[in-house]
């Protein structure tokens, strides 16, 4: 029985016409976070940090510390909307963790785990809550800052959980 040919120039046009489309969703996702996992540096990836709170985060608002330390459990946003203006402000890598507790407060957890990120090494990452205030805003997200043995801040991201 011979093989019937079903490959008409419409299917084909369509065909090419879904392929242009993964094409150009694949090249907005890698525009997006690409310059985040081909940073070469501390300085590179906290720059492509920003650039992604800036687009996928809730709206942001002045960092005040008093309002940062005073973080109601519940309150989903507060911390997260402030996080990008206090990153811009006092740039947390490189700053001593008195510094960064004077101004942040207590973290709600720290955990002693020792590691590499970004080519540093930590000894401690201190967890601090933000609320769910990024993506579809139903998952939690925390920050976690990565401190080394000498009490230095060397890496931090926000994770969701």
């Amino acid at each position: 029985m011979p093989e019937v040919d079903t490959d008409t120039p419409e299917s084909s046009r369509h065909r090419t016409q879904y392929r242009v489309a993964i094409g150009i969703a694949a090249g907005a996702i890698l525009v997006l976070i690409g310059p985040y996992f081909l940073a070469t540096n501390q300085s590179l990836r906290s720059r492509a940090q920003l650039a992604l709170l800036d687009v996928w985060w809730v709206p942001h608002i002045p960092f005040d510390a008093a309002a940062w330390k005073a973080h109601i459990p519940g309150d989903d946003h507060t911390r997260g909307s402030m996080l990008r203006d206090f990153v811009r402000k006092h740039g947390l890598i490189g700053i001593p963790r008195g510094e960064m507790e004077q101004l942040l407060g207590r973290p709600h957890k720290t955990v002693p785990r020792e590691g590499t990120m970004w080519g540093r090494r930590y000894s401690i990452i201190a967890i601090y809550h933000l609320g769910a205030c990024s993506g579809f805003r139903v998952d939690g997200d925390e920050l976690c800052v990565y401190i080394d043995d000498t009490g230095t801040v060397v890496a931090w991201r926000v994770v969701q959980t």
